[in-house]
């Protein structure tokens, strides 16, 4: 596969620019790039103007930013959101423009000379021709935190270094985007955290010095030096390189608790997106997944190899849990020992005497202080809210250990399956589930262009040919559910699907009709019951007629439905379960899961919300 390039484009009042700058990358001779142009609430006509450029050619989007928020801002989530995940993101302001066709055609060739090299700066000239000052290598031996470096030029990096960054850097001290100097907040993380960088002795960009920008010069001043100091102490913490090794716990009997069946093992996605997140920042990331192999140890070696070990908790293993934990401490007394997971969100206490610190929440951004730091005690990491800026999972490790999972599929024949989860959280109150004790009702989810590139990485990385989106409530929003589907048909990744979906969401045709013409070939429908007052003391939300709807939307569309039940709730009755068998009769699932009712745990006071 040949190098693709993100180009983020952000401007602000330039409408005499921008369609100068659309046209010098429409007429690359290198033409496997896709565009993002981000207009920043401009006071002028630059979204009209960028539309016209852009033409219809598909690979421009351009967007219009109703607020103002300033191009860091801009940029950053920009990139989260629509940069495919092995894309080299190119930064080129809206009031410049690239200097000759040829310009990305130099810059992939350097990128294909080398896997490791993950950053690329050129020189630029100015609009009347001549070269710029100051635009040059960086000595060997030089951290880029101690040189000269200069940022007026083409900046091109992998976008996995965006993953090993830690985001605080890109704020003020109350938590708001910087609002200038954003050139150096960008790209001098990214130089940290290259494996290998290098300054291409080329003009590539011609940087436009009668535009009118907006640099704040007193402000830039003064960002610029706190900036700095925030890199610098991110990476006086990165630099000492840690080895973190992941347990998941497994089926561990002994205590007489009910414990998961390992009949499928689906692959850790929380863990893998932490794994992705230290290794983007450097640091060693191993795993052992007992439930996926039940007597699953590491070695000797590996244990020894180990500065922190991170224990994945699950409430129904958490026999197992408990045991690694014990037996980590005994087997390397000098690794920092940590917990996490759905038991430590619920109840933190169980686990403290432990582990030295016990992460309570999402770790997706605590993970950096819980390894570099010497954070202890019961650390409190809160949910994630952006979603779009969480590394995606570290598949290319399992396909690099060869750790195969066992994935239920009861959709159909078609095989390898992969798992993406996209969203987090259910908004309903649903009596037996436990979810809201653990990720609370608020539910967040990645954008739409976010899931196309999480699905186009998962064929890319393991071969997929069907994808099961393993979350609570994938279709909360039709409009999200909508635009997925838009992507997935525009992009045609020749894919199936399978998500897990309310019987009421899915007795909306028209979605489900959506849905099927994008490769959704499979239901899990969470039917309960199919008796309404069942329905109604679990308090579902749901009607019976609105199941056999959903049922009737699959069948007519060629949907697949996997079904589950509750049984043996103590106020069943014959006839509620007579009720539930005449649903079954008339949805006719391609299986059915009967669950036995058990009361959900409590959470702990100041549980996760």
């Amino acid at each position: 596969m040949g190098i693709e390039f993100a180009i983020i484009t952000p401007c602000r009042n330039a409408a005499r620019w921008i369609g100068k700058c659309i046209q010098s990358v429409r007429a690359q001779t290198h033409t496997d790039w896709r565009m993002i142009v981000i207009d920043d609430a401009s006071d002028d006509n630059t979204m009209e103007v960028a539309v016209t450029a852009a033409g219809s050619d598909a690979r421009v989007t351009v967007i219009r930013q109703p607020k103002r928020r300033y191009a860091l801002h801009n940029v950053v989530e920009a990139i989260d959101r629509y940069a495919p995940h092995d894309a080299i993101i190119t930064i080129l302001d809206g009031d410049d423009w690239l200097s000759d066709p040829d310009a990305l055609k130099a810059v992939a060739g350097e990128y294909e000379k080398s896997q490791t090299l993950d950053a690329l700066w050129t020189f630029h000239l100015y609009e009347n021709g001549k070269r710029a000052p100051l635009c040059r290598p960086i000595p060997d031996g030089v951290s880029p935190l101690d040189s000269d470096w200069r940022s007026s030029h083409l900046k091109t990096f992998r976008k996995r270094l965006i993953w090993g960054v830690d985001r605080r850097i890109w704020k003020d001290d109350r938590g708001e985007w910087w609002k200038s100097g954003y050139d150096v907040a960008l790209y001098l993380p990214m130089l940290c955290l290259a494996r290998e960088y290098t300054f291409l002795d080329r003009a590539c960009y011609v940087y436009n010095r009668n535009a009118a920008r907006d640099h704040l010069h007193a402000q830039q001043a003064r960002n610029a030096h706190a900036v700095w100091e925030k890199i610098r102490a991110s990476e006086a913490r990165r630099r000492v390189k840690k080895n973190v090794l992941f347990f998941v716990n497994g089926v561990r009997g002994g205590d007489g608790r009910f414990a998961w069946s390992p009949g499928s093992a689906r692959p850790p996605m929380g863990v893998l997106t932490l794994m992705a997140r230290l290794k983007a920042r450097g640091h060693g990331v191993r795993l052992c997944d007992r439930y996926l192999k039940l007597d699953w140890w590491p070695t000797p070696e590996t244990m020894d190899w180990a500065d922190v070990i991170g224990v994945y908790v699950s409430t129904p293993n958490l026999a197992d849990g408990k045991h690694i934990l014990q037996r980590a401490r005994t087997e390397n007394g000098r690794a920092k020992i940590l917990a996490g997971g759905p038991h430590a969100t619920i109840a933190p206490n169980d686990l403290l005497p432990l582990a030295d610190a016990v992460c309570r929440g999402e770790a997706d951004d605590a993970i950096l202080d819980l390894v570099e730091t010497d954070a202890a005690g019961i650390v409190d990491a809160g949910r994630e809210k952006y979603l779009d800026a969480v590394p995606f999972p570290a598949y290319d490790y399992l396909a690099a250990h060869a750790l195969l999972y066992r994935e239920t599929w009861p959709f159909g024949d078609t095989r390898p399956v992969g798992v993406l989860n996209t969203s987090r959280g259910c908004p309903h109150a649903c009596a037996f589930c436990e979810v809201r004790n653990i990720m609370g009702r608020r539910w967040v989810a990645q954008s739409p262009e976010r899931v196309a590139n999480d699905l186009r990485e998962l064929v890319r990385v393991t071969g997929a040919k069907a994808v099961y989106f393993r979350e609570d409530n994938f279709a909360v929003s039709k409009e999200r559910v909508r635009a997925i589907c838009a992507e997935f048909k525009h992009l045609d990744f020749g894919v199936q699907w399978a998500c897990e979906i309310r019987a009421d969401a899915a007795a909306d045709e028209e979605l489900v009709q959506d849905m099927a013409a994008a490769g959704c070939s499979g239901f899990y429908i969470g039917f309960e019951s199919g008796s309404q007052r069942m329905l109604d003391l679990y308090r579902k939300g749901v009607t019976v007629a609105e199941c056999a709807a959903a049922g009737d939307n699959a069948r007519r569309h060629g949907i697949a439905v996997a079904a589950s039940l509750i049984v043996n709730h103590p106020a069943e009755t014959d006839e509620d379960r007579a009720a539930s068998d005449a649903l079954m009769d008339y949805v006719r699932p391609r299986v059915v899961w009967r669950n036995r009712y058990r009361e959900p745990a409590r959470a702990v006071e100041g549980a996760t919300q």
